[in-house]
């Protein structure tokens, strides 16, 4: 065999060899070029199965959060320090433009199904909100202001706040029949029964919190609020003339 022969059997080889190879890699599911493992590639049937659970993973961690704020009563919660939005519920109303709401913080809605722990400790603080772009008129600070046109006022807009915000159902002034503790009429239910009223609230605002003003300077903080239908609160309390324009600073 002369030596262009023999060089000829050996390139044919280890060609031989570089498809055998090749065959074996294919059929390994592994590539060179790319690093990739010998594993199988998943299949779609595997793939879909894993964004089903994601997405149920996701539906539950939400469903825990529902949860959670529909129990919500403000005299069980702390407060907190918060920025961004947040699904929350209200847990108290004061006046036509200041609510405090239960929120879950930042901390505890990640959507980290790894911590099994944090669900069973899902942590809900409450928070005093000064609504933005709005004033409306004072409650009464004595029994003597009770009756007054102001005061009447006020109690309208603390009522249809109440009413946009939450699941209650409040009567037209004109058939109640409310006094405070000192016996003297009022054209609104008493700060008692309304917050009895409100922890009966089950109704959650989904991102309907907005905090990025920081707070006022009572440590109120200056929020803008969606209804449970998904209105802007401050546009509605004007148009129907509970309020008035204003722009609250810290």
């Amino acid at each position: 065999m002369t030596q262009r022969e023999c060089d000829r059997g050996c390139s044919g080889w280890r060609r031989f060899k570089r498809a055998v190879a090749r065959r074996f890699l294919l059929l390994s599911g592994c590539c060179c070029l790319c690093g990739a493992s010998s594993r199988s590639p998943s299949s779609p049937e595997t793939t879909k199965t894993r964004i089903e659970k994601t997405n149920t993973s996701f539906q539950e961690d939400d469903e825990n959060i529902h949860r959670t704020l529909q129990d919500a009563r403000y005299g069980d919660l702390e407060e907190d320090i918060l920025h961004g939005t947040y699904t929350c519920k209200v847990v108290r109303v004061y006046d036509g433009d200041t609510v405090w709401v239960a929120i879950v913080p930042p901390t505890t809605q990640t959507k980290d199904k790894e911590d099994k722990e944090r669900e069973k400790k899902t942590k809900v603080v409450r928070i005093c909100c000064r609504i933005l772009h709005i004033d409306a008129p004072e409650m009464p600070r004595s029994h003597a202001e009770a009756m007054d046109d102001a005061s009447k006022r006020a109690y309208a807009a603390r009522d249809r706040l109440v009413e946009l915000l939450t699941d209650c159902t409040l009567e037209a002034p004109a058939r109640r029949q409310t006094v405070d503790t000192s016996g003297t009429p009022l054209p609104s239910l008493s700060d008692h029964d309304m917050q009895k009223k409100v922890d009966e609230n089950r109704a959650i605002l989904w991102n309907g919190l907005r905090l990025d003003r920081g707070r006022d300077k009572y440590g109120r903080y200056l929020a803008e609020l969606r209804t449970t239908d998904g209105r802007d609160l401050s546009e509605v309390m004007l148009r129907e003339g509970h309020a008035t324009a204003y722009e609250a600073s810290r």
